[in-house]
This record gives structure tokens, sequence and C-alpha cells, in this order.
């Protein structure tokens, strides 16, 4: 990422610790920065990256981070807080080493991690990224409540909310350590609750957490839960529900009378297509950059209509500006249909005009000639790709959920 120019900027905002540097300077100082412009006025003292990186280089950072338990498997302390790695194609260090050199030990992870923080903090030098300093003033408390109402509305009348997750809702603390010291405490005074149950309850009070992170900066929160397939999550609904982590199902003539009464659909995720996901990881800076500002009336339809051709918008939106070249073989089955049914049509056309006149066709015969014909025509001028695209953006092909609510 440092490697990609000062011109190649990217849309990240990192808060950062005031405190000065205790250790030698590497990095330097910069100015707290307004987006991508000049420093911001009246921002007062430089922001230390060196301060930033002795902040994270702390072994109790590292092996309680979400990079240590990707990147090993499994954490030191708290090995409860992810669940463990069953993917087939995951190996130690895999997202920063090949297959053939993994990262073996907690050295080497520290290493690589480390090596990862220092090209943001590059970036920062450069000015690809800008930094802020955290207050860490958030209100904790309009986000839990929020979070209390999609509990009350995920378990309905028929659940009784989980007692781990009303206990978690009344964390008010901005520290997530603190939260998590929390629910260990009371997991010592209840033994019989489970790693999931533990887990569950962490994202419950996380969402509210970054929920109130962004109405501080006045921005739109949006969730994408891709972790469980559509199978899992219907064999574990209930105890999700219980979490306020999922809602009822209901049939989509239920869901379509809604739309169409303009019933307020609450905190239900939208459906969305699963590829906009692979274009998000890789999509130039430049590019999501403009298409932040592109779909910015299709983002603000959405939230006010929850309508979902605004999501296939949006999905084809992204896949324009990614432009994803078609595989070979599609562009090879589009060639070959144009070449048959032209083909095929200059033939008609043809054997027609020499023949005509010594076939007797009836006026019947005559019409399915030209209706024939007709047809052909359409089969060699049909956009393929563009109808290959929106079958792919039929509902039934969603896998993935996205979940926006606009509480303020």
């Amino acid at each position: 990422m440092a490697d990609a120019g000062a011109g190649s900027d990217l849309p990240i905002t990192i808060t950062c610790h005031p405190a000065a540097a205790a250790g030698p300077a590497r990095f330097g100082s910069v100015p707290r920065l307004a987006g991508r412009a000049a420093p911001l006025e009246g921002s007062g003292a430089d922001i230390s990256l060196d301060a930033q990186l002795e902040q994270v280089h702390t072994d109790a950072f590292l092996t309680a981070s979400s990079a240590w338990a990707a990147t090993m498997g499994t954490l030191p302390l708290r090995g409860w807080l992810y669940p463990p790695v069953t993917a087939p194609d995951w190996f130690p260090g895999a997202g920063f080493l090949d297959v053939l050199h993994q990262a073996r030990t907690p050295a080497a992870v520290t290493r690589l991690l480390h090596a990862a923080q220092e090209r943001w903090m590059t970036c920062a030098t450069v000015g690809q990224v800008a930094v802020d300093t955290w207050t860490g003033a958030i209100d904790m408390a309009p986000a839990l409540a929020s979070q209390e109402a999609a509990l009350a509305e995920a378990c309905g009348k028929d659940l009784e909310p989980a007692p781990l997750a009303a206990f978690v809702l009344d964390e008010e603390t901005t520290v997530r350590k603190e939260m998590l010291s929390a629910l260990e405490a009371r997991r010592e005074a209840h033994p019989e609750t489970t790693d999931d149950e533990m887990r569950l309850a962490s994202t419950l009070w996380s969402k509210a957490y970054y929920q109130a992170i962004a109405w501080r900066e006045d921005a739109l929160l949006l969730t994408f839960n891709t972790g469980d397939s559509a199978s899992a999550q219907d064999a574990r609904l209930d105890t999700l529900r219980r979490f306020g982590l999922a809602l009822p199902t209901r049939s989509w003539l239920r869901s379509w009378l809604d739309r169409r009464a303009g019933t307020p659909q609450g905190r239900r995720p939208m459906l969305v297509e699963g590829e906009i996901l692979d274009h998000m990881r890789v999509i130039d800076p430049g590019a999501f950059r403009q298409l932040s500002r592109t779909v910015r009336p299709v983002v603000s339809s959405l939230v006010e209509r929850r309508d979902p051709h605004d999501m296939y918008d949006l999905a084809l939106a992204c896949r324009e500006a990614v432009h994803t070249p078609p595989s070979h073989r599609q562009t090879r089955t589009v060639t070959v249909i144009r070449i048959v049914t032209i083909t095929t049509l200059a033939v008609l056309i043809a054997g027609l005009s020499v023949v005509g006149d010594a076939l007797e066709l009836s006026v019947s015969q005559r019409w399915m000639v030209v209706v024939g014909s007709a047809i052909l025509g359409v089969l060699a001028s049909l956009p393929y790709d563009d109808i290959a695209e929106q079958f792919r953006l039929r509902p039934a092909s969603m896998t993935a959920t996205l979940n926006l609510r606009a509480d303020r």
C-alpha cells in the first residue's frame, strides 16, 4: 500500500493516541489532516507516529488482536474470543505468506504484524491516509439502547433474550477490554456459559460500540455478515435471535406486501449480491473514491425506501467501477452463439431469395419464415454480457446480507 504513491490516497482516517513517543524517532510526526487536504487549522501539536507504534507493538496489544487470531488460528489469552479456524485453505501466516513459508512461531507472527503496522505509518507520512486525534469521547448509551430495541425485535413474542445479552448491554464502558473482563467475571459466576455465547455477547456489544463511533462521526454504519452459510444460520436462528443478531424469517409475500404498503422495515437486513465483496477487495483507491460519490443518491434512496432494486443499482455500479473482464469461456460462448445465429439467418435469407419462387409456401408458412428470421436477428443482436449480469443479480443468487439502519 505504501508503494502506491502519494497520488493514490485512501479515503481512510486513522485516529491516533495524542501521547508523545518515549523511544527513538523513526517515522517522526505528521500534522492532523482534514481528509486529503492541508493540515487542519488550529489542530495544535502534530501527531507522533512513533507513539502509535509503541502502543500497537506491545505484546498485550498484538496477542489480543484479531490479526493475531487470524494468523495463528487462536489467541494465547482469551482463546474463546474467536472461533477455531476451520477453513481448508488456512495455514499459520495466511494473508502474509504462502503455504510453503508458514509462520510457525509467535516471533515470526510478531515480525509480520510489526511490518504491516509500519506500512500504515509509512502511508501516513506521505499523506495516503489521514490522521486525527482520538479523544475516546463517544456516547454509548444511545447505541446500547438501539441494540436493546434490536434485541426485543429479534426475540419477538416467542423468545426470551439471552441473560448474557441483557448483561452486556448494561456495559457502558468505551474500552473493549473492560467489557471483555466483565464478561469473563460473569462467566466465573456462571460456568455453564459456553464460548459461543461469550462470542455472541461480545459481538452484540461491539455492534453498539461501532454504532456509537459512526454517530459521533455523522457516518452511516454498514455491517456485512458473511461468516455463516445460510443453512448454518437457519440451524441456529433462535440462538442468534436471542442475542439480537438475527431476525425472524418472513415469507417473500409478507415482505413484498410490507414494501408495497410502505411499512417500515426496521432493522431487517437487505440481501446483497455476494460478488460485491470481491469487488471491494480489488477496487483501486481512486475508483472507490469516485464510486462513493456516484452512489450517494442510491445509498440515500436505499436508506429511505429500502427497495431491493436500489441494492441492484449499487451492485451494478460496483461492477462498472471495477471493470471485471469476462472470462474466456464466457467470451467464447457469446461469440459462438452470435456466429451460429448470424450464419443461420444469412443462409435462410439467401436460400429464400434463390429458391423462393420454386417453393409453394402458404401464407402461414411465409409468416413463420418471417417470424423465424426476426427471432434469429434478435438472437444475433442480444447483449449477452448484460443479460448474464442481470441474471447473476437475481434474488436467488444473493449470498450476503447488508445490515443497514438509519437510526439517526
